[in-house]
């Protein structure tokens, strides 16, 4: 059985990953899961350890409340953006009998047979989000929106098993 060679080239694209609403609600998502977490773990350090303690903005206070609630926010927003910035999600695939060359304008990052580590379906609360594909030194995410999700992982797949 050989691998079909007639087109193994896909474009993925910011909008294979969702809509700009459903992106945008993402992000506002992790931010307020970040500050809600921020304030429980304030409220925790303040509580049991005397150290974190206060004497100017007391436990409880609206002081210590906003305190607390803005340097969460600054957290968030933070390590959101930090998350958000280091990654880009449109690139080229191309599945090559030899190996898999993931491309962005000049970039780019080949996967050979040896280096894989494996495919693997991430869900979210039962509902498939996409591919991720591993190797010793990459990862890229393929996502199940996209129209071509289905062939890209058969194909995916028979590269592994006669790559091997």
């Amino acid at each position: 059985m050989e691998i079909d060679n007639s087109s193994n080239f896909y474009r993925i694209r910011r909008d294979d990953y969702g809509t700009r609403a459903l992106r945008t609600w993402s992000i506002l998502r992790e931010m307020l899961i970040l500050v809600v977490l921020w304030a429980l773990l304030a409220s925790l350090l303040d509580l049991f350890i005397p150290y974190f303690r206060s004497e100017v903005t007391p436990f409880g206070s609206h002081q210590w409340l906003i305190r607390n609630v803005i340097t969460g926010a600054l957290w968030a927003v933070f390590m959101v953006l930090w998350r958000v910035s280091g990654r880009n999600p449109e690139f080229d695939l191309e599945i090559r009998p030899d190996r898999i060359v993931r491309s962005w304008g000049r970039d780019s990052s080949e996967v050979y047979p040896q280096e894989l580590s494996g495919f693997r379906e991430h869900r979210n609360f039962g509902r498939l989000r996409g591919l991720g594909v591993r190797s010793e030194h990459h990862y890229f995410f393929i996502p199940a929106r996209h129209p071509q999700y289905t062939e890209i992982k058969q194909k995916l797949e028979q590269w592994k098993l006669h790559a091997v």
